[in-house]
């Protein structure tokens, strides 16, 4: 009887050990060609856990746009893995985060009721000489994310993350529907 228990506890912290072995050299999306290459800003690459989908990449790359061709854009890219489509952020509408900005922080706050987090960008952009402290927030919803260009413009001028994110939730909990503006 003991030789069964010793054997069947074995047998367990077997399958315990490769599970956990299996988990640990599972691929990283951010482990893919998507994620490296030189228009990729290598300090705006890591991992995260993301609800809806999952463990994915950050990445923030620069992209040209034929219409500004003295900048560059910042495409901010959720990666969920080589076969997976990018999921790409919308970008700012009526000011202009460039290639130039440097990414200062990221954070994922619970901001709206639901599972789905928001992603809370603070960069540092030279706008006509000026350096300028702008926040881009990306509210998280089932159907993806939305830039919310009112709240993001508003917000200009935190200089640190976690003011940025203690001024948002104020603004969307002085709200009567939750909802920013």
């Amino acid at each position: 009887m003991s030789r069964v228990s010793f054997y069947g506890l074995a047998a367990l912290v077997l399958v315990f050990l490769a599970a956990d072995a299996w988990a640990m050299s599972a691929p990283s999306p951010c482990d893919t060609p998507q994620a490296h290459g030189p228009q990729v800003d290598a300090s705006a690459v890591f991992s995260v856990e993301l609800a809806p989908y999952g463990h994915v990449c950050f990445v923030a790359r620069k992209v040209p746009v034929p219409v500004y061709a003295e900048a560059d854009y910042l495409q901010f890219e959720l990666l969920r893995g080589p076969q997976a489509p990018a999921v790409k952020l919308p970008w700012p509408e009526r000011y202009l985060w460039n290639g130039a900005c440097r990414i200062r922080a990221v954070s994922f706050p619970l901001l709206d009721k639901g599972p789905q987090r928001s992603i809370l960008i603070l960069g540092r952009c030279n706008t006509a000489g000026d350096e300028l402290d702008q926040a881009l927030i990306y509210r998280g919803s089932p159907q993806g994310f939305k830039l919310d260009t009112p709240l993001s413009v508003d917000a200009t001028g935190f200089d640190t993350i976690a003011k940025a994110e203690a001024w948002v939730r104020e603004r969307i909990r002085q709200q009567p529907s939750g909802r920013a503006r």
